[in-house]
């Protein structure tokens, strides 16, 4: 609908619970990919209840030996080549960096000041919390949805029985009840970028 001028053309993805960075800067490659940074506004925000993890995450690096996972064209688009002591390093690109944005938020008792998204990933974070929680936790992220959002969960997790405040459009993907395009133009095939991704870099990988 934005690409019709119905909608603001911006797209913007909340990593919920993240724990690394990996998911937060695939996503952030798959969209500036696919999506002209000079008509489109990419905003990723990256949440986890740890300091530690998102301390690391915001280092955007990784292990070169990392680079085999990626497709190439990520890999030499978004990804720098450490140097020096740092050659078995590789760092996020700035223009991935500039995009995501990492913040500590516990997803059961801290307030949610996100705004509204278009895609929720919470991905393999539900299955440790229990029923109620689970609940409290969904009620809050849905609020947080765009009326064309879509919330993704991890394979092994489902709204059966929590929710009826979304419907399914794909295994573990669902969107709100308003959302007529559904499974039109989602495919969650689209977003299996490999969740993979470092001092001072210099050249792309």
């Amino acid at each position: 609908m934005a690409s019709e001028g119905l909608l603001p053309r911006r797209i913007r993805v909340w990593s919920a619970g993240c724990s690394t960075e990996e998911e937060p800067f695939s996503v952030a490659m798959f969209l500036l990919d696919h999506f002209s940074v000079e008509n489109w506004e990419i905003e990723i925000l990256a949440t986890d209840i740890s300091s530690r993890a998102l301390a690391r995450a915001e280092n955007g690096m990784w292990p070169i030996e990392k680079s085999a996972e990626l497709p190439d064209h990520y890999r030499k688009s978004y990804m720098l080549k450490g140097t020096g002591t740092f050659a078995n390093l590789m760092k996020a690109a700035p223009e991935l960096r500039a995009r995501v944005k990492f913040q500590r938020l516990n997803l059961n008792t801290d307030p949610y000041h996100p705004g509204k998204f278009d895609l929720i990933l919470c991905c393999n974070v539900l299955i440790y919390f229990d029923a109620d929680s689970k609940k409290r936790a969904l009620e809050r992220m849905i609020r947080h949805l765009t009326p064309t959002g879509y919330l993704m969960l991890g394979h092994a997790e489902t709204l059966n029985g929590v929710t009826d405040h979304l419907r399914t459009v794909g295994p573990t993907i669902y969107t709100t009840p308003t959302n007529a395009a559904g499974t039109r133009i989602f495919d969650r095939s689209r977003f299996s970028v490999p969740r993979t991704a470092c001092g001072p870099c210099g050249s792309r990988s």
